[in-house]
């Protein structure tokens, strides 16, 4: 879904677990499409909005942004999309122990990025090394070093 979107130069901009939504044969769709943009590399906000515990630093502070703005991007839908990866593993959003999204975001702009779980953490199902650095660097501080939608979903179908 996040391929065919990024393809239509659309951006999500608030992708967590919530928009997504499956039905009983297990189809899955994205929804809550309230803040999608065109991509467009002239389109900023002075603010940012959205769900901050899937939120991209460059989201939290503009200057790690390459245009120095709250600009949403391909690369910021791909760091929410691992956060989602990692929900769906251990059915909590990320820094579940920061309860004051304040909190979350000094984490996030420090660079603290969520750290391997472990086996009951995720109920026994597992992730893999392989799949686990996956998801690592859709979590790149820099937007530019996260993968693309259609090279993540080369690198999910490789595992």
């Amino acid at each position: 879904g996040v391929c065919y979107l990024h393809h239509c130069q659309v951006v999500h901009r608030d992708l967590h677990a919530v928009n997504i939504l499956v039905d009983e044969d297990g189809h899955v769709a994205i929804a809550d499409f309230g803040l999608a943009d065109i991509l467009d590399d002239r389109t900023e906000s002075s603010s940012h909005s959205g769900s901050v515990r899937w939120m991209a630093p460059e989201l939290l502070n503009p200057g790690l942004s390459p245009c120095g703005c709250f600009q949403r991007t391909s690369a910021s839908d791909m760091y929410s999309l691992a956060c989602i990866f990692l929900e769906l593993f251990t059915l909590h959003a990320l820094f579940m122990e920061v309860s004051a999204e304040a909190g979350v975001v000094m984490w996030v702009l420090k660079g603290v990025r969520p750290s391997f779980p472990s086996l009951g953490d995720c109920g026994g199902r597992v992730i893999s090394a392989s799949l686990w650095h996956v998801m690592e660097s859709c979590w790149a501080r820099l937007p530019g070093m996260r993968p693309t939608a259609d090279t993540l979903r080369t690198r999910l179908l490789e595992l």
